[in-house]
């Protein structure tokens, strides 16, 4: 009855239970308080199993999370934790170096623009804290599956371990450019080939993410002109929109984009006038790449 008053009352005002230990946390609360405190433990590390075993029942709008002044991690880790939840900051600013300051203007822009996708999309426990004592890893998929957030932490350090890591959640017929290097992939070999990150969140508190958004230029046909216009430009040694209109029997526009791809894969050097794009790799090494790294494509 006091509750209901209290938001009655006062229904512009946001009320956050308390954890409590973690018995505070309930259902029924949630349409008073429709977020709760998950622990006074702040520590990232910590809150990898604390996270994950609070999201069991709870969605990631309801669990409060905060960046704090813990000194076991840099500011980046805490905030890549801290974002599956309501994220917030409790230190003093007063303290923070210049280049702490940056990374929090960072951190807060990331937040508004992964608002929706982490609070409206579906959770993936990709690697659970509770079955690998060194690494935690998740993702946040729209509902459109349009959009992915991954999320990867490292709670202690172990020498030679491998990281092969496959994704859930993902349209297999969709292809997804990764806006940190620009590289895209099917969902498909995403989901089942997966993106080695071994040398990626290897030391003792480290984090690392990928933004994948799905390309609608991006289609398998795309694709397979992507592959066979490396092959061209690679064999020929030289590489222009020209060439790619006569060998693969497309519009300029086409090629055009095929030649910007290209260009952000590393296969082609910038554009120069009226002359020849320069051909950064040669045939052999593009083979190469193709059959040792087949995410390289």
């Amino acid at each position: 009855d006091l509750m209901n008053r209290l938001v009655t009352t006062f229904p512009n005002i946001l009320f956050e239970g308390c954890s409590g230990g973690g018995g505070r946390f309930d259902p029924a609360i949630l349409s008073f308080s429709p977020q709760i405190w998950a622990s006074d433990n702040t520590d990232p590390i910590e809150r990898l199993t604390i996270q994950f075993g609070t999201s069991i029942c709870y969605p990631a709008s309801t669990m409060g999370a905060h960046v704090s002044a813990c000194s076991r991690t840099g500011f980046k880790t805490k905030g890549d934790v801290a974002m599956w939840g309501t994220f917030g900051y409790e230190l003093d600013p007063r303290k923070l170096t210049e280049e702490e300051k940056e990374i929090v203007r960072g951190q807060i822009a990331d937040y508004h623009k992964y608002y929706d996708l982490i609070r409206t999309g579906d959770l993936y426990r990709v690697v659970s804290p509770f079955e690998d004592p060194y690494r935690a890893a998740w993702e946040f998929v729209s509902p459109d599956k349009d959009e992915m957030l991954f999320t990867l932490v490292c709670a202690h350090h172990v020498e030679g371990s491998q990281c092969i890591l496959r994704f859930k959640g993902l349209d297999p017929d969709s292809m997804y450019t990764c806006e940190q290097d620009g590289v895209t992939y099917s969902g498909a070999f995403l989901m089942n080939a997966g993106l080695n990150l071994t040398d990626k969140a290897n030391n003792e508190g480290e984090s690392y993410t990928l933004f994948f958004k799905s390309d609608p230029m991006w289609d398998e046909r795309v694709f397979d002109l992507f592959i066979r216009a490396a092959e061209i430009v690679t064999a020929a040694g030289k590489a222009s929109t020209t060439l790619l209109q006569r060998k693969l029997n497309i519009g300029f526009a086409r090629a055009s984009m095929l030649m910007d791809k290209l260009e952000k894969r590393g296969v082609v050097g910038p554009f120069d006038g009226s002359k020849p794009r320069d051909v950064l790799v040669t045939a052999n090494q593009w083979a190469e790449m193709s059959l040792n790294h087949p995410e390289d494509q």
